[in-house]
């Protein structure tokens, strides 16, 4: 095959319709952005490969496009933009307390999105940086529940979980940390029968062995917050319900609601996300428009201890859902 007349597997060109309308959606979303107060920056997509390798929460080598520059050293493509965003925040914008900043700019993943394939997609997204309340965790879904609509959707919903629920209910199983990211992996696959034996292997009690392996049925209305108020005692537990009903409250003020689902088998990575977490999803679509949650850990790793909270999205994705409502014109 004459390579010369191709593209890699998981690249794609954009012819002149397809761009306008890419373009045309991404206008629209950084609009909403900006209309809120977000100010817009742009990093590198080159980056040192040491921005993407914290320890727990990084990105796999393997995972990440690698070159190396005059000098040898590791660059790689950046797989995101949260991170080069938390060295900016840590390094030239230190002086801040507060900072909203929103982006758009493509990501490379050298396997490729999981489901879809793509190893190159523009990712648009908001960082809310030096906010820790309730507060900011609702403005972060309100911002994304408006992008959407913006963008032009109206059948979708932002699923709400917490990490610290999961982290509370690791703790009454006296699990350690590498015993609870691999019960956290089986969450995430739904793998329940995996997760009973581990957990009788590890010889968790009873009651709190029901209530991991109920997880996955915490879900639905903002009533399953009444039944997981019956679960676990533990204060990490009672933490995240109250943080998800305050957030509630105030997107009820705004008659958002009818947005919103509650799914506390959202688990993610417990070392990266620190609180709330959600993810959009849409009957049209086999995988999520956007995710995001607090990661208030993160920018201290580049030098300044900062709360955060954020969400991202892919334009592609957004296409395909708009095409698939018959929204696309």
């Amino acid at each position: 095959m004459n390579k010369f007349k191709n593209i890699p597997y998981g690249l794609q060109d954009y012819l002149p319709l397809e761009y306008s309308l890419k373009e045309n959606i991404e206008n629209k979303i950084l609009s909403s952005f900006k209309n809120a107060g977000y100010q817009m920056i742009e990093t590198p997509i080159l980056e040192y490969m040491d921005v993407f390798s914290i320890s727990d929460i990084g990105f796999a080598a393997e995972d990440m496009f690698k070159l190396s520059d005059s000098n040898g050293s590791l660059l790689v493509l950046r797989p995101d933009i949260t991170m080069p965003i938390a060295r900016m925040a840590a390094t030239k914008l230190s002086d801040k307390d507060l900072l909203k900043l929103c982006y758009c700019g493509n990501v490379f993943h050298l396997k490729g999105e999981k489901k879809e394939g793509y190893k190159q997609v523009t990712q648009i997204g908001i960082e809310l940086m030096g906010d820790q309340s309730a507060s900011a965790d609702a403005e972060c879904l309100i911002l994304a529940i408006n992008s959407l609509r913006e963008a032009g959707l109206n059948d979708f919903q932002i699923e709400i979980g917490q990490t610290d629920f999961f982290k509370g209910l690791m703790i009454e199983a006296g699990l350690n940390e590498s015993d609870s990211e691999q019960i956290r992996r089986f969450v995430e696959m739904k793998d329940m029968l995996s997760i009973e034996i581990m957990l009788d292997e590890k010889s968790v009690d009873l009651s709190i062995k029901n209530d991991i392996l109920e997880l996955p049925t915490l879900y639905g209305g903002i009533e399953i917050l009444d039944s997981a108020k019956k679960y676990s005692k533990n204060p990490l537990c009672k933490k995240a319900i109250d943080n998800i009903e305050k957030v509630l409250s105030i997107l009820k003020e705004y008659q958002l609601l009818e947005y919103i689902s509650i799914d506390l088998s959202i688990v993610q990575s417990v070392h990266y996300y620190t609180g709330i977490v959600f993810k959009g999803i849409c009957p049209n679509l086999g995988y999520p428009l956007l995710t995001g949650g607090r990661y208030d850990n993160l920018i201290k790793n580049y030098g300044k201890d900062m709360p955060a909270v954020g969400f991202a999205m892919t334009s592609k994705h957004i296409l395909i859902a708009l095409e698939r409502e018959g929204k696309l014109i």
